[in-house]
């Protein structure tokens, strides 16, 4: 029964905190002087017995603007409430301070309440503007009475009356402190918890800069070690190496487009389940797994769970892994691989991940041309130092006879051909033929 009460006479939830409390303070006291006008009448019944139209004109008005200002409150109308309870009522006070005697009569004193109720719900300014109209219009009746233009007070009021009037003064007066004093510890709660989430997001943005600072600084040491292996095994082991220990990941490796552009050949992965890849030829066709989305795409594929994602294909040398992280290795706009990395905490990977792991791949793309341009060069240079060999030892040959050896020979060499001959026609316009098995 009491619950059913509480849950009766209790204002309904608002969404902002200040509204809430707001609310509160209205609900509690339109009830507290809905209730002191109820008793104040009955009182006034038994000890006064008023007429009907002083009962009706004493009472009725505070009581229809009480609940007015309820029926406003669980209606999400707060603002409505607000002016309901504090103008409707200050007006309805104040004719009946004009009746009831001026500003001797109790009724003027609890425009005070007024007052602090409309600072509180309303704002300073509209408790200054209540104020100058109370003040105001109490000098109208000031002056009013001195010159005799004020009515004889309606409402017959005994003392015992008179004193249960001020009572009910005063308790709403100390409710309303009461409710003041609650509603500023809540808000003194509120801005010290609001000040703490401030302090642990400044904390925590604090870090992830301290974070994206120190990944950066690996980024650059990885980037800046890469820059000098131009070998494309070495350059892919000493990234798939740096990676994994630069970040703590828990398995990287590079897979590289094959010639047919159908398929992604793995080429360096860490631990030993990267070495068993890595023999195996391990290899995943484009359009495939989030390694082979990547490819297709030429997009970044981030899943921070693994489970989640139906694209994803679990590998059994790779147990533990729950995030992956799919980067493009693009050159020049061509898709030469793809840098992947895993993670073994589920959402263990983020968007900052991917966004480092594409600078990185930025670094490997530029090292894997630099390698393929050094081995190209490498390539030329031996050639035409082997061009060059043949030639001298062409030029140091005395007779056709050593010319033609040395031509066989040098040639099987370089072509690594089991059997190397020369073949001359007979005929004097025939051309002579090197044949090479």
């Amino acid at each position: 029964m009491l619950d059913r009460l509480k849950e009766f006479v209790a204002p309904p939830p608002y969404e902002d905190a200040r509204d809430q409390r707001t609310a509160n303070l209205l609900n509690t006291l339109a009830w507290v002087t809905l209730l002191m006008a109820l008793l104040s009448t009955i009182v006034g019944v038994v000890v006064a017995r008023p007429t009907i139209i002083n009962l009706f004109l004493r009472t009725l008005p505070i009581i229809l603007c009480l609940v007015a200002t309820l029926w406003a409150i669980r209606t999400y109308r707060l603002r409505l409430a607000s002016f309901i309870f504090v103008y409707p009522l200050w007006i309805v006070l104040l004719l009946l301070s004009f009746i009831g005697g001026g500003i001797r009569s109790p009724t003027f004193n609890s425009l005070v309440i007024i007052i602090m109720i409309a600072s509180f719900v309303l704002g300073g300014q509209y408790g200054i503007q209540v104020t100058i109209l109370t003040i105001f219009v109490g000098g109208l009746m000031v002056m009013a009475e001195y010159q005799g233009w004020l009515p004889a007070s309606q409402f017959a009021t005994p003392p015992f009356v008179y004193w249960l009037a001020i009572a009910a003064g005063l308790i709403t007066v100390t409710t309303l402190f009461s409710l003041f004093i609650r509603n500023f510890e809540q808000s003194m709660e509120q801005v010290h918890e609001s000040n703490q989430k401030l302090r642990q997001i400044q904390q925590q943005q604090e870090y992830r800069i301290q974070e994206r600072t120190r990944a950066l600084q690996l980024a650059a040491d990885v980037s800046r070690q890469l820059s000098t292996i131009l070998n494309q095994p070495d350059l892919i082991g000493a990234v798939v190496h740096q990676v994994q220990i630069a970040f703590n990941y828990y398995h990287v490796h590079i897979y590289l487009l094959d010639d047919a552009q159908q398929s992604l050949i793995m080429a360096g992965g860490t631990g030993t389940a990267g070495q068993t890849l890595l023999k195996n030829r391990h290899a995943v066709p484009v359009g495939h797994g989030l390694v082979g989305t990547a490819a297709q795409s030429r997009q970044p594929v981030l899943v921070p769970d693994v489970f989640a994602d139906a694209r994803w294909q679990s590998n059994p040398l790779l147990p533990e892994t729950r995030a992956e992280a799919a980067v493009p290795i693009l050159i020049g706009g061509q898709l030469s691989g793809i840098l992947d990395v895993q993670q073994n905490v589920r959402d263990g990977l983020s968007q900052s991940d991917v966004d480092l792991l594409q600078l990185i791949a930025s670094q490997v793309a530029i090292g894997l041309q630099n390698a393929h341009s050094y081995e190209v060069a490498r390539s030329q240079a031996a050639y035409e130092r082997r061009i060059n060999a043949i030639e001298r030892k062409i030029q140091q040959a005395h007779t056709i006879e050593e010319v033609l050896a040395v031509a066989a020979t040098e040639l099987g060499q370089v072509l690594n051909a089991r059997q190397a001959s020369v073949l001359l026609n007979a005929m004097p316009v025939a051309k002579s033929q090197i044949e090479v098995r």
